[in-house]
């Protein structure tokens, strides 16, 4: 099981939040979340095609009210920048 299919399990069941799409990259993330507008995007950091980042960009510049949370293992924080927001920091072991 990819952690992508972890993490859809475990938010959609049981939850009463309605997972609407998982994918594998953030070329996808941004054409998901741009046709389907929902309320929360889930994004990582470390996504091929398109970063996290770069992603929330662009979702920033739809003007959409489309909220963002990165889940991530990537540890490179200093390079990651989106101009606004919150940031909470947790260490895993």
């Amino acid at each position: 099981m990819t952690t992508r299919n972890a993490w859809h399990n475990r938010i959609g069941l049981g939850t009463g939040i309605d997972v609407i799409r998982a994918v594998s990259d953030g070329g996808a993330a941004l054409a998901a979340t741009t046709q389907l507008l929902p309320d929360v995007a889930i994004l990582d950091f470390c996504m091929p095609v398109l970063n996290g980042i770069e992603v929330a960009r662009r979702i920033r510049d739809t003007g959409t009210n489309v909220a963002v949370v990165f889940l991530t293992a990537c540890s490179d924080f200093d390079n990651f920048s989106c101009g606004q927001g919150k940031w909470v920091l947790g260490v895993c072991a």
